[in-house]
């Protein structure tokens, strides 16, 4: 923090000697941005474009700053600017296409991907974030071949291989949407959502114990974790353990509301559905 403190101090004697150096207004915005102070950090790009209306990365850096402060539209329209000027800026075509998707132009977003990837097929980012675009559309099998290449490029990244673990799962594959959770596993043993996750899948090929053991090892890691509480429960009530189903569910609900909600649409819970105790949990 120091050294970017530093920074804005030394901005500031250069300004005194010359109040009209864009690209010393365009650097003290950078820094600012990064100390977080996001508005004034637009008031030196706005500065720095007075001066100089053709710099490019001083429009993709003030679109970012104002998607920071929620401005979408603004936001877009400086990425805008800046395509006008360069319309093969990488930057500005990967943030333009974050705009769009913000904004639910999901199509649109994923071409401005596609224009980037264009020039350059390696891109890790504009990989995966077409790969959330075309799993948003409901486009799987596209969304994870682009999660493949991923793969390829990056063959530890845990992101992708979770992405690719749900979608397998959303088209049944449970064995290889596993296989993606026990990489994660493998990369990161800590990580609670692939054990969550992987208990998801093993329950619905009733898998119990196993799911159970994941269950545990997700609650070893993070006691908060309401999910391997819930599904912990799901197990009990499959098993019809009904008191310790509800004490799980109690659990979950105690530690993450939204369990509630979820419990009462959730077939894994129709075991125990009609009696007292569940309903009463439910309905408290």
């Amino acid at each position: 923090m120091g050294n970017i403190e530093d920074a804005i101090v030394y901005y500031d004697k250069a300004l005194e000697l010359n109040p009209k150096n864009a690209e010393v207004l365009y650097n003290k915005g950078n820094t600012l941005f990064e100390l977080g102070k996001i508005e004034d950090a637009i008031v030196y790009y706005d500065k720095a474009l007075e001066l100089d209306l053709k710099d490019v990365m001083v429009y993709v850096n003030k679109g970012a700053a104002l998607f920071a402060l929620g401005k979408i539209e603004d936001a877009l329209t400086c990425f805008d600017e800046a395509l006008e000027l360069n319309p093969e800026d990488a930057n500005a075509l990967f943030n333009k296409g974050n705009a769009l998707f913000k904004l639910g132009q999901i199509e649109d977003a994923i071409a401005c991907y596609d224009k980037k990837l264009e020039l350059n097929p390696k891109d890790v980012k504009a990989l995966s974030y077409k790969g959330n675009a075309l799993s948003k559309l409901g486009q799987i099998e596209d969304a994870i071949a682009c999660y493949d290449k991923v793969l390829e490029l990056e063959p530890k990244n845990v992101k992708a291989l979770l992405h690719n673990g749900n979608l397998l799962g959303k088209l049944g594959k449970f064995e290889e949407s596993i296989i993606c959770y026990d990489k994660v596993i493998e990369i990161e043993p800590n990580n609670v959502t692939a054990w969550i996750n992987k208990s998801d899948k093993l329950i619905i090929l009733k898998k119990f114990d196993n799911a159970i053991i994941c269950c545990d090892k997700a609650l070893n890691i993070d006691p908060n974790a309401s999910y391997a509480y819930y599904n912990k429960a799901c197990i009990k009530s499959y098993l019809n353990k009904l008191t310790e189903a509800i004490e799980l569910l109690k659990n979950a609900i105690k530690i993450n509301p939204k369990c509630r909600a979820l419990a009462k649409k959730d077939k894994d819970f129709d075991n125990i559905r009609h009696t007292e105790e569940f309903q009463e949990l439910l309905n408290s």
